[in-house]
């Protein structure tokens, strides 16, 4: 696999001093106080050499909240010393991406608490609050689906 990535990562709540104080002159980003939103572009090819394109939406921008619990991602290295290390995740809060491989339809993913997708949002649009559980929703053709974050789909 080989993707080009065209990226920019924004710290969206610079004016809370517990996350960064300009004031200080070797100031650093506190980030579990922090978010993040997201925009761009990545493009590549998978490793059946089926090319892809991955569009973050620049009015609804991936954004990652750091004020939500992490998971705890274990991970066991080997060599000399046998060791467990922790690494943190944080999953996106919200945002939305098309994702195109091949000659597949677009996908149009939902990160966070889309379900606003499964209502006539005109009508009775849900304004529900994030849940940071690596859910979402896939669109293809008009029909969305559920979808898990986490599962690896075959």
């Amino acid at each position: 696999m080989s993707c080009n990535v065209d990226l920019v990562k924004t710290l969206t709540n610079t004016a809370d001093k517990n996350v960064f104080d300009p004031h200080i002159k070797v100031a650093a980003i506190t980030w579990s106080p922090a978010s993040a939103e997201y925009k761009g572009r990545l493009t590549g090819v998978t490793s059946q050499t089926v090319p892809f394109k991955y569009a973050i939406n620049d009015t609804n921008a991936l954004e990652r909240d750091f004020t939500c619990y992490p998971e705890k991602i274990a991970v066991i290295t080997t060599g000399a010393n046998v060791s467990t290390q922790f690494k943190e995740f944080i999953p996106f809060s919200k945002g939305r991406v098309s994702l195109v491989t091949g000659e597949l339809y677009t996908r149009d993913l939902s990160y966070g608490n889309e379900q606003n997708s499964y209502h006539d949002v005109k009508s009775a649009a849900l304004n529900l609050s994030s849940q940071f559980d690596n859910k979402g929703v896939v669109t293809i053709k008009g029909i969305s689906y559920p979808l898990d974050f986490e599962k690896e789909y075959k």
